[in-house]
């Protein structure tokens, strides 16, 4: 294990602690109100809307467990918010949506949003025409941008055209430890060729400063990621990519001179990939941009007995100079050994807490396995009825543990760490280390391996 560290020093704590990447010193909703989650409708008093729609500071947790079936794009449009799903009861909570919905079941259009543990599925059960993506950043507004953004061992699956999209412009954001995928393949008719839907597709001239790492990309057809950005670094590092069609990293200089960053990412072919193209596209529209490389490998068949160096796919290039020899500056990202991250990812990706759910146990079993394909929609009333198509069983609503200050810290755990129950104290820090106190009970959720994988990464930090 290994860092690439830049002279940085932290200011605050971190939205949590392990946080690594662009954003990352943002401190989300902290300080701000405690608003509980305390049914799973789609609206009205106790909804994931009602807390989302609040304009104050917050945090958001949750005291049921579910799913929770929007009827209506939710859109987070005031800053400053937190949303810890780790906190739910019983196996946690996913979204999903009904039928009809045409944009993105959830979309972030504003900044300082930390988001944990949350599965957000759009084409769950019969809702096989909802929603375009999982997720989609917009701009906020003509005075605010969309920045300070970390979205942290979340599980997104594709809708209608993708998983993420951003479209307008973004900076500052990190997407970590997350599951995306799988993403869908329809055919139009049925004379029609397979349609494919993107993974992650940032397209925007003045989107810069990202950061994606540690992530499990699987069962999408491109874009794993795509990449077509303004003038700026994009740190990619760590990623496992599995069972990808028509190429895993799309890069193209429509916009901008980007500096990619492509370090100990690990590309495994499956049933739907394309040998004979290139794991990583570099499409140069005239920009000219730069790429750094750093140990980036293959697995083309099961029986490969170790990982080969990528292929690369030059497109547009005038000149040799497409290469730069260091690392583009970025915030430190604790780094594996590419043929490690199997190992490394597979136990903690995605939304762990409070339970892995079974459509997250079952694709990490395919890309262990190097089975399973990109779920087929003949037609779009028609989806097969694989990985995130399917409704779950074991999600139920369960119950939250006694409360009797309403401050969305349990007695037990107050009165373990001497502080008062029937007194509302969240908003403090009684050990003055920069979280408060629901934070310090939130982040306690994280079982112990996880932590002193958190404690490694800081401790990596300057």
């Amino acid at each position: 294990m290994f860092s690439f560290l830049i002279g940085t020093t932290s200011v605050q704590a971190l939205p949590f602690p392990g946080a690594e990447g662009f954003g990352t010193h943002t401190s989300g909703g902290r300080g701000g109100t405690v608003c509980k989650v305390t049914n799973v409708n789609d609206d009205g008093e106790g909804s994931l809307r009602h807390c989302i729609d609040s304009p104050d500071p917050r945090i958001v947790i949750f005291s049921v467990g579910g799913i929770i079936r929007l009827e209506s794009n939710l859109t987070i449009q005031h800053p400053y918010i937190s949303i810890f799903g780790q906190t739910a009861p019983n196996n946690g909570i996913l979204i999903t949506g009904v039928a009809g919905i045409q944009e993105a079941l959830l979309t972030i259009a504003t900044h300082d949003v930390v988001i944990q543990h949350l599965r957000i599925h759009p084409n769950l059960g019969n809702a096989t025409d909802c929603c375009s993506h999982a997720l989609t950043l917009s701009k906020a507004n003509t005075i605010e941008t969309t920045a300070n953004i970390v979205i942290d061992h979340c599980t997104l699956s594709g809708g209608s055209a993708g998983i993420i999209a951003n479209t307008d412009d973004i900076h500052q954001a990190t997407f970590s430890h997350n599951i995306l995928g799988p993403g869908r393949s329809y055919t139009l008719n049925k004379t029609d060729a397979d349609t494919g839907y993107t993974g992650l597709l940032f397209n925007s001239a003045k989107t810069h400063s990202l950061s994606l790492h540690h992530n499990l990309i699987a069962h999408n057809q491109s874009d794993n990621p795509g990449i077509n950005t303004g003038t700026g670094v994009i740190d990619i590092v760590n990623n496992l990519v599995y069972n990808w069609e028509q190429n895993g990293a799309n890069l193209i200089s429509e916009h901008g001179k980007m500096q990619i960053n492509l370090v100990h990412n690990l590309y495994i072919m499956g049933k739907n990939s394309n040998r004979a193209a290139p794991e990583l596209a570099a499409n140069n529209a005239g920009k000219d941009y730069q790429l750094f490389l750093e140990e980036n490998l293959s697995i083309r068949d099961p029986e490969q007995a170790e990982p080969l160096p990528i292929n690369l796919g030059l497109i547009g290039w005038p000149t040799a100079d497409w290469e730069a020899n260091e690392r583009f500056p970025a915030p430190p990202i604790t780094t594996f050994k590419s043929p490690t991250l199997p190992k490394k990812i597979f136990p903690s990706v995605g939304a762990t807490l409070p339970h892995r759910d079974a459509i997250d146990k079952n694709l990490i079993s395919e890309a262990r396995e190097q089975q399973g394909s990109i779920p087929p929609c003949p037609s779009p009333p028609d989806c097969t009825t694989s990985h995130a198509n399917h409704s779950p069983t074991d999600y139920t609503s369960g119950s939250s543990l006694p409360d009797k200050d309403n401050d969305g810290i349990p007695d037990a755990w107050e009165e373990t760490h001497s502080l008062l129950p029937d007194k509302e104290d969240a908003a403090q820090d009684f050990n003055v280390n920069g979280y408060t106190n629901i934070e310090e009970w939130i982040f306690s959720l994280t079982p112990s391996d996880d932590k002193q994988i958190a404690q490694q990464k800081t401790k990596s930090s300057p």
